[in-house]
């Protein structure tokens, strides 16, 4: 556990974007019930009589459900996206099929003049209206 837990902490420090927000979502579920058996272990009860670690799971459970369900951590990413779309000198958007922004690339960014614009799945038409016109979804054959 505590080995995945690392993994995950190395992962989430080395991301940026929406897989950075799915990781950390998953980390949080992770950690949660390590953190209530670390209280269990030092006996610091919160309920007298009672063993309340079946709540520190069903909590971890609520972050776990959401970044599954709500930030869609299986979606299909490229395995070598950092070193393939964060670095192309031309501006790159990924949207999926329901038109939600899953990655832009910093070229992309300064093309749009929102320099600090963070992929998190919101819809492609929350993008200023200038640009409108210029994004067109061709369907995926």
């Amino acid at each position: 556990m505590a080995w995945g837990d690392y993994l995950l902490l190395d992962l989430f420090i080395h991301q940026h974007g929406m897989s950075r927000l799915q990781t950390g979502v998953i980390l949080a579920g992770t950690l949660i019930p390590v953190l209530g058996s670390i209280t269990t272990f030092f006996n610091l009860s919160f309920l007298p009589q009672r063993d309340i670690s079946p709540y520190y799971f069903a909590v971890a459970d609520i972050f776990i459900a959401y970044g599954l369900f709500r930030l869609r951590v299986f979606d299909i990413v490229p395995v070598g996206h950092n070193l393939v779309i964060s670095n192309l000198r031309d501006g790159l958007l990924i949207v999926d099929a329901s038109e939600h922004l899953v990655h832009i690339n910093q070229a992309a960014r300064n093309m749009l003049e929102l320099p600090d614009l963070i992929a998190q799945g919101q819809p492609i038409n929350s993008l200023p209206a200038k640009w409108g016109n210029h994004l067109k979804m061709e369907p995926y054959a």
